[in-house]
């Protein structure tokens, strides 16, 4: 079970090294204004209790750790709940959450209004898995007539087009070609 100071002590690592190997033990004592020796022994502690790593003489924070907290209840739309917190607990990484191949992933930030019936608006920033098996109906990044576009695919026998998710814009029907370059597998949104 790890103690309060122990647990503020990782709060430190986590917020001043993240995802980097930790620095010796000499530069982690001067940085966290730490004597050595307390130092040395709050890393093996935190090294037996799983919360961090050791390859030879440098230490790394488990990358579990490195997320967002995620809180297990569920936030209610209506009615306010009360929310317990255990930050160290239960984390999310964005990351491993959107992104299912990394190297088959990219982002792109939208552009224009032409999806806002999907809820994709411009600023918006979507996660696209490189994937050309699109089905009918998957909001696709595609290239069509020399253009890239992000639209929904759709088939109709022997028709392939892109619609848009806007009522004001009109269907887009290949005249010279129609390569689907990803599908959107996810989208972020800052407020």
């Amino acid at each position: 079970m790890i103690t309060a100071r122990q647990k503020e002590f990782l709060q430190q690592l986590i917020e001043t090294y993240g995802s980097t190997p930790l620095p010796p033990i000499r530069t982690l004592a001067s940085d966290l204004d730490q004597h050595r020796t307390t130092v040395y022994r709050w890393l093996q502690v935190l090294e037996e209790l799983g919360y961090l790593k050791a390859q030879g003489n440098r230490y790394y924070i488990d990358p579990d750790l490195l997320g967002i907290p995620l809180l297990e209840n569920r936030i209610p739309a209506g009615v306010p709940v009360t929310v317990e917190e255990d930050v160290l607990s239960n984390r999310l990484s964005l990351d491993e959450y959107l992104v299912k191949d990394r190297t088959g992933t990219f982002l792109l930030k939208v552009k224009g209004d032409s999806m806002i019936e999907a809820g994709i608006y411009e600023g918006d920033i979507v996660v696209v898995n490189r994937n050309n098996r699109a089905q009918d109906g998957d909001v696709v990044v595609a290239r069509i007539d020399g253009e890239m576009t992000l639209k929904t695919l759709r088939r109709r026998q022997q028709q392939t087009w892109l619609e848009p998710a806007n009522s004001r814009y009109s269907p887009i029907h290949p005249v010279s070609g129609l390569e689907v370059l990803g599908i959107v597998t996810g989208l972020v949104r800052r407020y």
